[in-house]
């Protein structure tokens, strides 16, 4: 049986760091010629990339209004949701409420067609409200994005990001 091979001492220890080392740089420059070569390969789709990013930057920069939607949106969703719960409370708790007969301390709540078409209702109201919020954060969108690129012609060549 042969015997494992520990480290006896510092200087066992420091060469197979060394080693662990050499290994790990290795691995990290053939990394890096792949990552090269790939780069070189796509330096156009890079580049148009790039430009990309750079025009849709110099939009946000010059239209704020564009941060402040999407909390607003949120905001409003999540204000709408929590007065539709609210509101089907109050029309769940408009049933008849009765005792259970095995436990004195459960009660049902038994509700008309009525009631299940005032349920229906709202759930159809949140709904289109939902969509509402959104179609009117899509509006701000395209406002913004209408103003930016100014399309009444005054300084259009300055605001058109060149991508080719």
């Amino acid at each position: 049986m042969q015997e494992k091979k520990y480290p006896n001492s510092m200087i066992d220890s420091m060469e197979y760091a060394k080693f662990g080392c050499y290994i790990l740089a290795a691995l990290f420059a053939i990394l890096a010629i792949i990552f090269a070569v790939s780069l070189m390969a796509n330096f156009k789709n890079l580049k148009f990339a790039i430009n990309v990013i750079d025009a849709s930057a110099d939009f946000l920069a010059d239209n704020r209004r564009i941060y402040f939607s999407a909390c607003f949106f949120n905001a409003l969703c999540l204000f709408t949701i929590l007065l539709w719960i609210g509101c089907c409370y109050g029309v769940y708790s408009q049933g008849e409420i009765s005792k259970d007969t095995l436990f004195p301390q459960y009660r049902t709540v038994d509700l008309d067609a009525i009631h299940w078409w005032k349920l229906l209702f709202l759930f159809l109201a949140m709904i289109w409200l939902k969509e509402f919020f959104e179609v009117m954060n899509m509006f701000i969108v395209m406002h913004a994005t209408v103003t930016y690129y100014n399309w009444e012609g005054n300084v259009e060549s300055d605001r058109v990001a060149d991508l080719g």
